[in-house]
């Protein structure tokens, strides 16, 4: 009989197993978005976050609106008062983002972002996506939420 231990020592490298990136970017995005959508994350963003970025803008909404003013003035001989002007113009600006917001969503599922993860990302189910983002694909549809 052989005596199996004195048997030389051999390390076996495990095979390694096939990992879909596409899955495991995915997953790893699946457990970032979870992390963006607990309270405390969220009061963060909006308490960091978005008044950054409206103190970056306002001025630049006060300038549109002084040019369109004047653009109605010299070209249509009407005035708008100056508050009217800012707010067709942030109301110009919330459309611009809306359509982004979209182009967004769209490019990410074509980088291979499934549908579930670009709904949760903006806190929609993704039954409601198609309302939220009519331009996404249907492809992965059978995604589970």
């Amino acid at each position: 009989m052989t005596n199996y231990q004195n048997a030389p020592a051999v390390e076996l490298k495990k095979k390694p197993r096939h990992i879909d990136p596409v899955k495991e970017m995915n997953d790893k995005s699946r457990k970032a978005i979870e992390v963006l959508r607990t309270p405390q994350v969220t009061e963060w963003a909006k308490d960091n976050t978005l008044p950054s970025i409206l103190e970056a803008i306002r001025p630049i909404i006060r300038t549109e609106a002084q040019e369109l003013k004047a653009a109605l003035k010299r070209n249509y001989n009407v005035e708008m008062p100056e508050p009217l002007a800012e707010l067709w113009i942030a109301d110009q600006l919330r459309k611009g983002v809306r359509d982004e917001t979209d182009r967004m969503a769209v490019s990410a599922m074509s980088k291979d972002c499934y549908r579930i993860n670009v709904c949760r990302t903006v806190g929609v189910r993704q039954q409601n996506g198609n309302g939220r983002f009519p331009n996404l694909p249907k492809a992965r549809m059978q995604e589970k939420d």
